[in-house]
């Protein structure tokens, strides 16, 4: 039996994950790592959960500096996409678990000579009037 995952509502979807985003940088760039950074942000407004931020967060990061080589730049970025598209890849197991459990998904594109991981948080929607 699973249980229900508490989802805590953040005002704007910059909000919730900038704070992620510069510290996975920082985090990167102190590790020897080259970043670059690319922020777009809109008015969006998504549900997750803080808890299982941290952890994929925790989770994306350690596999960078295991997996990644420093030589190759590291690209953090954010975009807004009103769809989604799904993986064949069943890698980062626990990352997939949790995006999914925040209703999200996760994008894996493994080549050869670079790898893409996009996760992509459902957009709370605007109310219309009546």
């Amino acid at each position: 039996q699973e249980s229900m995952v508490s989802l805590e509502f953040s005002e704007l979807f910059k909000e919730t994950i900038y704070d992620f985003l510069s510290s996975l940088s920082e985090y990167l760039s102190q590790n020897g790592f080259r970043t670059i950074l690319r922020f777009k942000w809109d008015e969006s407004k998504v549900c997750i959960n803080y808890e299982y931020l941290v952890r994929i967060f925790d989770n994306i990061s350690s596999n960078i500096i295991k997996y990644a080589s420093s030589k190759q730049n590291i690209y953090v970025t954010t975009s807004y996409d009103d769809t989604f598209t799904s993986s064949s890849k069943t890698g980062l197991i626990s990352v997939k678990n949790m995006m999914m459990k925040m209703n999200g998904k996760i994008d894996i594109i493994n080549q050869e000579h670079s790898f893409s991981l996009r996760l992509f948080f459902p957009k709370i929607p605007i109310p219309q009037p009546a």
